[in-house]
């Protein structure tokens, strides 16, 4: 996220810890960003829901098995400003672990967020250090193809 950006969703955590600090940071999120987290809740809740959509089902088809569950949807339009905010925080690396954190005790599950090729995002239960280079590269070669 830009820095203008950051220091709004960032500041009001200053010195704060554990549950308030997340907390803190998804109120800053709400407040900087409206609109973004409801999109993340819905795409996250759709993985749990184990939904799809058109996009998510031309991919896996195309990709092949991957060896894990995954979610991914796809903006239709590089001017989509949640979809360039969702990139920003997942690409923030503790604005991501704050996220996974907080959706991971929301839903019970492991939930691990990840931006992906241009206006995408991943949802999976696969943690990061699990994924294998082949699996991840079947699956952004896919999203740019069909994105």
């Amino acid at each position: 996220m830009n820095c203008t950006t950051a220091r709004r969703v960032w500041n009001p955590c200053t010195g704060l810890t554990g549950q308030s600090l997340i907390d803190q940071f998804i109120a800053g999120v709400t407040k900087h960003m409206p609109g973004m987290l409801n999109k993340l809740d819905q795409l996250v809740q759709n993985f749990v829901d184990k939904a799809s959509n058109p996009y998510h089902e031309e991919l896996k088809r195309n990709a092949g098995e991957v060896g894990f569950e995954y979610m991914t949807e796809h903006s239709p339009t590089d001017n989509d400003k949640i979809a360039k905010w969702i990139h920003d925080v997942l690409g923030d690396a503790a604005g991501n672990l704050i996220l996974r954190r907080h959706y991971t005790e929301k839903h019970g599950q492991p939930i691990f967020l990840r931006p992906l090729c241009c206006s995408n995002c991943m949802i999976s239960g696969m943690p990061d250090e699990n994924l294998d280079f082949d699996m991840l590269m079947k699956i952004q070669i896919e999203a740019v193809k069909i994105g």
